[in-house]
């Protein structure tokens, strides 16, 4: 019926009433001939009185800051700035470059450990500073990076005060506690830390804001 041309889309339009199997089959050769697939995540489907209508809506990807995205048992981090600083992961800034600006493997955090009571953990950036100046301490390994915690408040309670936290993303786990069964992002933009010192000597308060 359809060997040898193309088919197009006002061949796959059906009127009510009309047989469905050979509009069925015109389908299946318009996907085949464009190498699409028959299913997808951004496909929709609603049924009605003149029929069934599938609707194709792209989602907008996500392109700011910070973005969280798992592979395996390894967490990425897209590429974004606290203050005017890059965060590193193992010593290697979160767009592959190292300290001398040569591109290297886009680093990763291993998904160690299990997650919190409540089945979260979280992705955060941690900052290390002078508790008794409030001045970062950027001369330091790894003092502003990446890290994996299973809560955010006992990290926060647990830490040293020149430790600040802020969470870029909510992991989900399964039920088994065993993978992650979804990201939910939470910083989208770049980030500003500030620190207010406490009345004891030696506390104070870690602060960020969007940018």
């Amino acid at each position: 019926m359809h060997a040898g041309r193309i088919v197009t889309i006002e061949d796959l339009r059906a009127t009510p009433g009309e047989e469905v199997l050979p509009k069925w089959e015109l389908m299946r050769e318009f996907i085949r001939q464009r190498d699409l697939i028959e299913v997808d995540p951004d496909a929709r489907v609603s049924k009605g009185r003149n029929g069934t209508t599938a609707v194709y809506e792209p989602r907008d990807e996500f392109n700011g800051k910070f973005k969280v995205s798992i592979q395996g048992e390894n967490v990425r981090v897209g590429p974004g700035f606290v203050n005017t600083d890059m965060p590193t992961i193992g010593g290697i800034y979160l767009d592959g470059l190292d300290a001398e600006r040569k591109q290297q493997e886009v680093p990763g955090v291993e998904l160690e450990g299990e997650p919190g009571e409540d089945g979260r953990s979280f992705i955060v950036v941690r900052l290390l500073l002078d508790p008794a100046t409030g001045v970062p301490l950027s001369e330091e390994a790894d003092w502003l990076t990446i890290e994996h915690v299973a809560s955010l408040r006992e990290t926060r309670r647990e830490r040293e005060p020149a430790e600040g936290f802020e969470a870029l993303a909510i992991l989900y786990w399964n039920e088994e506690r065993t993978r992650v069964a979804k990201v939910n992002q939470v910083v989208f933009m770049d980030l500003k830390h500030s620190f207010a010192f406490g009345i004891a000597e030696g506390r104070g308060f870690h602060f960020f804001s969007a940018r």
